[in-house]
């Protein structure tokens, strides 16, 4: 019988005979054996034992001292290859109120396992964002002491914004080494010691002199290049100094050129890279790196994990409040966000607390505040296509020239060239955009050498044989470019016509269904389905400020027309009761007895279009049906298209001003459809819009 087999049937015998030591020092002893071949093993069956060990503990076994000293040799033996267990067992003589890891250890976890992944070669960079002190720079401190014990001939760096940080980690990564009475170092790796250290430069020597000591604290404006080499672990911590510094873009680039640069080059190819530290900007060193491996193809086989931990969770409790009073209450969390909020700087709290970078908070364009489309542009040609092309020469600076297609009173964004090249790789690509999109206009900005840019970019289109229209503007100099762009931020609000408010139009809405069902009765079954209207509501949820409230908020505004609604003012609470019986679809379309009647987000000037290209769309989906009626387009009419009935039912607004001198304009006006059934189909003949 071999040892694992041995071993398991000794936990058999334990679970009969619990209160036999004997039992468990022989277990131990086997598993001391399978360690020699297989390490894994060792560490799992290890473990099992503990928990065995720790159970018989709680229930009070009469063997505790023996159990408890067997329990600290499992950690023993783990220590040199399992994170946690080192941790354990590395202050496993302190009193437990001393003890840095255990208090911590629910929270912490989670980035212990980690750290464990990248040792393992089952990650190769991580990312760890966590509010100021609750132990992120020690957890790697005491992370840096097991990595030198594990493989002292490997070279580690650990790299931070300033001197006064990597001196304080050094003395720190020293103390634990060092200080037998307190940690327990030398037990896990008794055949290792410190043989050197260089308070000045910052390295620790494990073993033996080594041209790259076994550990550098260097900071990031300190002599990196030539000075320093890494084939183990790199750790970047907080390298950016706080709020002064995340403001000044030209001060986070530049950080970012010194990691680039001269950090991330003093790694070899398979060194493990640890981001740490506050989340201060989308553009700090952590923030470009991590845009880099999620959008750049040549990394897309770098193994990165992220850990953002809040200072709150989701129901505004603290996630640090750890035990025995070293961590930070929900109190203090509280009264801290509140000093930010009382001098206007929620920015700053969500950026040291919550992981947020600055930028998510405050910024003129969010992401949830844009508009977007799904990539289908509306049917027809568009009123206009321009380009318009802010130049530049490279060295860090991007030529931006998005293309816009005009749609009535919309415009679409279509694509864009936005890059850091020289001329000689912008150029061409500026001649080629307008080229594939057949631009009927631009215009170039005209400072810095815009208008040189602007006549060669003319020329190429001229040799090419395309016509173009294009102009160029200097733009004033008296103010900042930041400060156009602020000035022009309103541009990208889209304010409610005629100041109507959405509490009005929801309350109107259910008046107008209520009424519908006094006219109709119970027995009429009134079905309502997701037009693009609706999705505003959504977005007004997604604007708000404290996301914590979403819960308490209908986020389906055609459910308020079920369920009703209450509406809190300064003139009192008014509740408005919805149609219980509203059946209400979440979805664009419905299928009714073989009638879609649906509400794409498209739509076409042509008339019938938008309603033939509807059938096709379901035809092509095996869609079952003989009729279809579609809404958003401004128009009413019908047509037979591929052996459908198709219907354009107008749109339940007031016609529309600008179809006026247009011959080919339907009526628009509110309208309804009206359907009578000839069987199992829809009778044409009898089937009419209505025009209200």
């Amino acid at each position: 019988m071999d040892n694992e087999k041995l071993i398991y049937k000794i936990f058999e015998e334990i679970k009969k005979t619990p209160n036999n030591i004997h039992l468990y020092n022989d277990c131990f002893a086997l598993i001391r054996y399978v360690l020699e071949d297989n390490i894994k093993l060792a560490c799992e069956l290890s473990a099992k034992l503990r928990k065995e060990c720790q159970l018989q503990i709680l229930v009070g076994n009469p063997n505790i001292r023996e159990l408890v000293q067997l329990s600290n040799k499992t950690l023993l033996l783990e220590s040199p290859h399992i994170f946690d267990s080192y941790l354990q067992y590395l202050e496993s003589g302190r009193k437990p109120e001393k003890k840095f890891y255990l208090p911590r250890r629910k929270i912490l976890k989670k980035v212990v396992d980690k750290l464990q992944d990248l040792v393992d070669d089952k990650l190769d960079e991580l990312f760890i964002s966590m509010p100021p002190r609750v132990g992120k720079t020690t957890l790697s401190m005491l992370f840096n002491t097991w990595i030198v014990g594990r493989d002292s001939e490997a070279s580690n760096l650990y790299s931070s914004f300033s001197d006064t940080v990597t001196s304080a980690f050094y003395r720190g990564v020293i103390e634990i080494i060092e200080d037998n009475h307190t940690y327990r170092w030398h037990e896990v790796f008794p055949n290792s010691k410190i043989v050197s250290t260089n308070a000045k430069d910052g390295t620790i020597n494990i073993d033996r002199r080594k041209r790259y000591p076994s550990l550098t604290c260097r900071s990031l404006y300190g002599t990196l290049n030539g000075a320093c080499d890494c084939n183990g672990v790199l750790t970047a911590d907080d390298l950016i100094s706080g709020i002064e510094e995340a403001l000044n873009k030209d001060r986070l680039l530049a950080a970012w050129s010194k990691v680039d640069n001269n950090l991330i080059p003093r790694g070899k190819e398979r060194t493990k890279f640890i981001w740490m530290g506050t989340r201060w900007s989308l553009i700090d060193p952590a923030g470009i790196r991590m845009e880099l491996l999620q959008n750049d193809e040549t990394y897309k086989d770098v193994r990165y994990s992220i850990i953002n931990l809040p200072a709150l969770d989701e129901n505004d409790k603290s996630n640090f409040d750890y035990d025995y009073g070293v961590g930070f209450s929900t109190d203090y969390y509280v009264r801290r966000r509140a000093s930010f909020e009382r001098n206007n700087d929620m920015a700053s709290w969500f950026a040291q607390y919550m992981g947020e970078p600055i930028e998510r908070d405050g910024a003129l364009f969010t992401p949830e505040e844009m508009r977007y489309y799904n990539g289908v542009l509306p049917g027809g040609e568009p009123d206009r296509i321009y380009l318009a092309c802010d130049p530049a020469w490279g060295g860090g600076d991007y030529v931006a020239a998005p293309v816009a297609y005009d749609y009535e009173d919309e415009t679409y964004i279509v694509d864009v060239v936005f890059d850091m090249g020289d001329k000689y790789v912008t150029r061409p690509r500026i001649v080629d955009l307008i080229l594939k999109h057949k631009v009927q206009a631009a215009r170039f900005e005209a400072n810095n050498g815009g208008e040189g840019y602007k006549e060669w970019v003319e020329q190429e289109l001229k040799n090419r044989g395309y016509k173009l229209n294009i102009t160029s503007r200097l733009v004033p100099t008296n103010k900042r470019k930041e400060q156009r762009i602020f000035d022009r931020a309103p541009i990208s609000s889209f304010p409610d016509l005629d100041d109507i408010t959405i509490e009005y139009e929801i309350e109107e809405g259910i008046k107008f269904f209520n009424l519908v069902r006094e006219i109709v009765g119970d027995r009429v079954r009134i079905i309502v389905i997701k037009g693009n209207h609706e999705t505003r509501w959504e977005r007004y949820i997604s604007k708000m400020h404290d996301k914590k409230l979403y819960k308490f908020i209908n986020p389906n505004i055609l459910h308020m027309l079920r369920d009703g609604m209450t509406i809190y003012s300064n003139n009192g609470v008014t509740r408005l009761m919805g149609d219980k019986d509203l059946i209400v679809i979440d979805d664009w379309f419905i299928n009714y007895k073989g009638v879609i009647v649906c509400h794409p987000i498209n739509y076409y000037k042509q008339v019938t279009k938008l309603a033939a290209s509807a059938v096709d769309h379901f035809i092509s989906r095996g869609g079952n049906f003989h009729t279809l009626v579609t809404g958003h387009n401004h128009h009413q009419s019908m047509c037979f298209h591929a052996g459908k009935w198709a219907i354009e039912s107008g749109c339940a607004c007031q016609e529309m001003t600008y179809m006026d001198g247009k011959t080919t304009a339907t009526n628009q006006d509110y309208g309804v459809v009206f359907l009578k059934f000839k069987g199992k189909t829809v009778d044409v003949n009898k089937s009419k819009i209505i025009k209200l």
